[in-house]
């Protein structure tokens, strides 16, 4: 079973552009989750796919730098279900995981939890299984350390089917909506329901920025809740 992740990135953001190519520590924000994937165990292979038109040099730069392999997708840039069906199929996964490039703390113990519950079984296949999202029904976790996880059949199913422009937009939508949603709860020590820790403001840039500042080189999930708690960030 051949189990890949696909890094969703692009640079034309509306609310922070050009977030993935801002420095951290002089490496593009989208190095930094690039480079915290790569040290996962629980991946045959990565793929970074982004879409043709939002001008991605920094971020083709970034893959190439950490040898990772990289999809320059040329149809609509925000059709995302169709952009990771292709990828599945250039990378000839059996299973796909799907880590937003603006989750700078995504935590390798937390994803590697996740595909570990995710079962390829023949018989269930049409499940989304997840941590990536804020508190998922009731698990407690955060958003951002986490990730999704689909079997290459239900995301191929979804591209077939879906004809929603937000359900294509969105892959995981539709196992929302549709009940078909899978996931476990979050370590009492990092469980943290009320915040999200993906970059989508100035303001998260800011903190992501003064977290890796003091933390770098090496942090996990707890380093970064302990820090957050001394900071007295809200974290329920």
């Amino acid at each position: 079973m051949r189990t890949v992740c696909i890094v969703q990135a692009r640079m034309g953001n509306c609310r922070l552009p050009g977030k993935n190519g801002m420095l951290i520590l002089g490496k593009p924000q989208i190095w930094h989750v690039l480079s915290r994937i790569k040290k996962m165990r629980c991946f045959h292979d990565i793929l970074l796919a982004i879409p043709h038109e939002s001008n991605g040099g920094i971020q083709l730069g970034a893959a190439r730098d950490l040898g990772i392999e990289t999809l320059d997708y040329r149809g609509d840039p925000e059709d995302v279900v169709h952009r990771f069906s292709i990828g599945a199929d250039i990378m000839d996964a059996d299973v796909v995981v799907r880590i937003p490039g603006d989750n700078t703390f995504t935590d390798r113990d937390e994803v590697e939890r996740i595909v570990s519950y995710h079962s390829y079984d023949p018989g269930v296949w049409n499940f989304l299984t997840t941590n990536l999202d804020r508190d998922v029904l009731g698990n407690g976790y955060p958003a951002g350390f986490g990730a999704e996880v689909y079997d290459v059949r239900f995301l191929q199913w979804l591209d077939r089917s879906l004809t929603r422009k937000d359900l294509r937009e969105h892959p995981h939508k539709w196992a929302f909506e549709n009940a078909r949603v899978r996931t476990l709860q979050c370590p009492e020590d990092i469980r943290a329901p009320g915040l999200s820790l993906s970059v989508d403001t100035a303001e998260d840039f800011a903190l992501t920025k003064e977290i890796y500042e003091t933390l770098h080189p090496n942090f996990n999930a707890r380093d970064v809740i302990k820090y957050l708690g001394e900071r007295n960030v809200q974290l329920n």
